[in-house]
Formats: structure tokens, C-alpha cells, sequence
């Protein structure tokens, strides 16, 4: 159809300019927007699946506001592009998201990834800090965390003390006995011994070199880059001393499904709502003669009504927890209701 509105510039044949048209809402009775005055960042809202003109917000853009100005900005930039594991340090993606990462935050700098570990499993949103995005690549810093826990020995104890966790079948384990000594290699080597017959070799391992804060680090397969819970003391063969456990690094588990969302990390990537399908040829977020970006009013902020759930964009996942996820965070504020086209 043909972009209606003022055309800059003087009398005279021009190149056609083109909209296609999206129908968000399944019933258009059905359906209710806040009222005019909120307003859009257009330095930090494109439409990364609109190859001709991502500074045209098709209907169906996920939108979230940003937390230091409380403007709305676009929430996700694009999709993650395979499997990504607790180690990766790079990221494959569309070579118009990269685009938009580098536009709207420079070649480093810290993005956000949304998504379940595994297929439909909990999503959850990661701060992942970036150090280069270019082609289809952006590098990051590898996801994942390690669980470190301390303890902490006091009072000259004597005597022996097991440890009890979940080795990585999800099962409880407790140690042998394990034999205090005040040197803390020897008592590093005690644990380590009584660690690798319980949690399997390395998977647990014990370090320091003082008896008042040897570290557990849960790195091994199977324990690495997931949270893990407090290992627990026995301490009933204890004759004398104190001994103590924290938690000094909470494991992360930086793994993400294919498909996951990469987005921003200003608040918007949080989606509360979207462009609405009035008009239905989107939002232009710059300057007639694309210099420039602007802010500009929110037409018509939908907060009800029944969605076309796969036109929403830039992508609409494949994964149902994902799509679970979307339509809550949606409804925070709203009450829409999916159409899946069943």
C-alpha cells in the first residue's frame, strides 16, 4: 500500500515509497490503549527485523521503558543464533543486531540475555558484558559463574567433620570422615581426598592457605556454572573449635536455548508493551531525511485485547516457556490474551 502522509521536498516524481501493513489484535472490538503522553526514545528504539527501514517500528515491536528516563525504547535487538553454553564468549546473531548494539551502545559495553537454560525450562534475564560486536559476532565475557563457598575453622578444633551436598545427579552426598589439621595443606589435601570420593574426582574442590578460609570451588562436570546449595557441616566427632560456611560466590548458570532474546540493559529490555497495529504501518523514529533520531509520541499504548501472538517482533520465539514469559512480563500491567492460530 502507499505511505500516506506530507512527502518533503518539491513537486515531482519520486522513488514509491512502501508499507506493509501488520494486524496485531485478532478482534479489533476487543481491545483497549492507554491514553496519548507517553513518549518514545528514538536514539534507543529500531526495529532490527525491518530490513528496509529499521527506524520504522512495525506493529508488534516489543517495547519497555527505560529505567533512567522512563521513555520507552525497543526491548529485544534480536535472537541468539544456537545453543550457547555456560563458557561461550561469543554470541552468533542477525548482522542488523549487531548493528543496533554497536549504534545504540558502542563496540562494549553490557547487553542482556533472556531465556531458559534449557528448552523449556525457567527463563530468566543475564547482564552479559560485550567487548566487540562485528559481522554477526558479538564477543562477550563467558556467562557462567562458579559457586565458591568458605569455610572458615576456629578455636583449635580437633577431631574429624564430614560435608554433605547434591553431587550432579541431583542426589545427596556426605563425605567420610575428614580429619582436621591445623596446617591447611594438609587439611586442603584431607578434604580434597574425601571430596573426590563422594562428589566424584575434581567436581568439588577445596584450596587456601589458611585454615580460616579454605575455599570449596564446585567446577567439575556437572557442578560447574550452576547455583548450588550450602554444603552442610557435621561436626558431632568435633572434640573442640568451631567451624563455619558461607556462600562467598553464587553460581550462575549461563547457559541459554537457541532462540533466546539478546536485548538492552537499561530497563527496557523488560517488554510491557508493543507498537500497536494503529496505524498499522508503525512508528518513524527519525527525521524525514533519516538524519536524525527523535522522540516521538507512543500511538495508542495497548494494555488489553487479544494478540496475534506470532506476529510480535522482531522474533517470536519457538519455545513455549519463552513465550510464557513474554505474555507475563506483558501483562505486569495489561491483560492480553495469546492467539496462537489454533
Amino acid at each position: 500500500m502507499s505511505q500516506l502522509g506530507m512527502v518533503p521536498g518539491l513537486p515531482g516524481m519520486r522513488t514509491p515509497l512502501s508499507a506493509t501493513p501488520r494486524i496485531i489484535f485478532k478482534q479489533i472490538d476487543v481491545k483497549t490503549n492507554l491514553a496519548r503522553g507517553k513518549i518514545i526514545d528514538g536514539a534507543n528504539a529500531r526495529d532490527t527485523s525491518n530490513s528496509v527501514a529499521p527506524y520504522v517500528l512495525q506493529a508488534g515491536t516489543l517495547m519497555g521503558k527505560i529505567t533512567s528516563s522512563g521513555l520507552y525504547g525497543a526491548s529485544v535487538i534480536g535472537t541468539v543464533s544456537g545453543a550457547l553454553s555456560a563458557s561461550a564468549t561469543s554470541i552468533t546473531t542477525s548482522a542488523a543486531a549487531v548493528t543496533e548494539v554497536v549504534r545504540r551502545i558502542g563496540s562494549s559495553g553490557t547487553i542482556t540475555l533472556t531465556g531458559p537454560p534449557v528448552a523449556s525450562g525457567v527463563v530468566r534475564q543475564l547482564p552479559v558484558v560485550f567487548s566487540a560486536a562485528t559481522g554477526t559476532t558479538i564477543t562477550i565475557t563467558a556467562p557462567g559463574v562458579n559457586e565458591v563457598q568458605t569455610m572458615a575453622f576456629s578455636n583449635s578444633p580437633v577431631g574429624t567433620f564430614t560435608l554433605t551436598g547434591t553431587d550432579s545427579a541431583g542426589l545427596t552426598q556426605t563425605t567420610a570422615p575428614i580429619t582436621y589439621n591445623g596446617t591447611a595443606a594438609t587439611l586442603v589435601s584431607n578434604m580434597n581426598t574425601a571430596l573426590n570420593a563422594a562428589f566424584g574426582t575434581s567436581g568439588i574442590v577445596a584450596a587456601g592457605s589458611a585454615v580460616t578460609a579454605i575455599t570449596l570451588t564446585f567446577s567439575g562436570s556437572g557442578y560447574t556454572s550452576t547455583p548450588q546449595p550450602l554444603m552442610l557441616v557435621g561436626s558431632n566427632e568435633m572434640t573442640a573449635g568451631n567451624i563455619s560456611i558461607v556462600r562467598t560466590t553464587a553460581g550462575v548458570d549461563g547457559r541459554f536455548i537457541s532462540g533466546s532474546l539478546i536485548g538492552w540493559n537499561d530497563g527496557s529490555q523488560v517488554p510491557i508493551s508493543f507498537i500497536s497495529d494503529d496505524p498499522p504501518t508503525g512508528v518513524m523514529v527519525v527525521s524525514t531525511d533519516l538524519s536524525t533520531s527523535l522522540s516521538v509520541p507512543f500511538p495508542y499504548l495497548p494494555v488489553a485485547g487479544v494478540v496475534i501472538a506470532t506476529n510480535l517482533l522482531p522474533v517470536w520465539p519457538s519455545d513455549p516457556s519463552l513465550q510464557a514469559w513474554i505474555f507475563a512480563q506483558l501483562n505486569t500491567y495489561g491483560k492480553f490474551i495469546p492467539d496462537y492460530g489454533y
